[in-house]
């Protein structure tokens, strides 16, 4: 997911954001899966933190979700989730890399059922868009 990070960084003139926990990957190749050419990140990205940020002209918040890797992170703008590997339409991120854990995505699972609402449009970082709601009754992992 990194590799044109610094060219799109050069064409629109943008920040790069990154969990502080989620740093080390940008320039490990074996913390990042690019074992045979390498992906090494060029640009200093600033914090990802959690809550109320503003970042250029819109009021996001971030939401710490960890399962998928150590700092994954979920940003909500307006009714919209930019939920990345933590929920798929029907699934879940995979928890088997580096610094993936299943216990905290089934924690992260939980806070999000506790604390969203149902109304959420949810935009994965893999598949099509679908919402809240909809993951609530059909996604099989979101079942406990």
């Amino acid at each position: 997911h990194i590799g044109g990070v610094d060219k799109l960084v050069e064409r629109y003139h943008c920040s790069l954001y990154i969990n502080a926990n989620d740093q080390a990957m940008l320039n490990d190749p074996v913390l990042n899966f690019s074992y045979g050419e390498p992906v090494i990140v060029q640009t200093k990205p600033l914090d990802l933190l959690p809550g109320k940020q503003t970042i250029g002209a819109f009021d996001l918040f971030v939401i710490d979700a960890p399962g998928h890797s150590e700092g994954s992170s979920m940003i909500q703008w307006d009714d919209c989730l930019f939920c990345g590997d933590v929920v798929f339409q029907g699934s879940i991120g995979r928890t088997d890399l580096a610094t993936g854990s299943n216990s905290k995505m089934m924690q992260s699972l939980k806070m999000m059922k506790e604390t969203l609402d149902g109304d959420l449009k949810l935009y994965p970082g893999h598949g099509p868009t679908t919402t809240w709601k909809q993951e609530l009754l059909t996604n099989p992992f979101l079942q406990f």
